[in-house]
């Protein structure tokens, strides 16, 4: 349930749509520092997770001298989506 809560609040916060004050309400944090908090975490860890799955990613040779922002935006098209089989 709490992996939910932290891609919920992920989702919330990459759409900058709403503001700390609008995500600390559905989050029902008290403070806003603690939302602050929660949320820098989050993206700590999506950073630290994306690093690691590059770094095996070049290891491998499946996507050669790739970053994640390239990946993400699909730049290199003739990749087999391992997904497919």
């Amino acid at each position: 349930m709490h992996a939910i809560r932290h891609h919920v609040s992920a989702l919330m916060a990459d759409s900058k749509k709403l503001s700390l004050i609008e995500i600390q309400k559905q989050l029902r944090h008290k403070r806003a520092t603690t939302t602050d908090t929660y949320l820098k975490s989050i993206v700590t860890g999506k950073n630290k997770a994306s690093e690691v799955l590059e770094e095996s990613m070049k290891k491998s040779n499946l996507t050669p001298n790739l970053t994640p922002v390239e990946i993400k935006k699909g730049v290199n098209q003739n990749l087999i989506n391992p997904l497919t089989y």
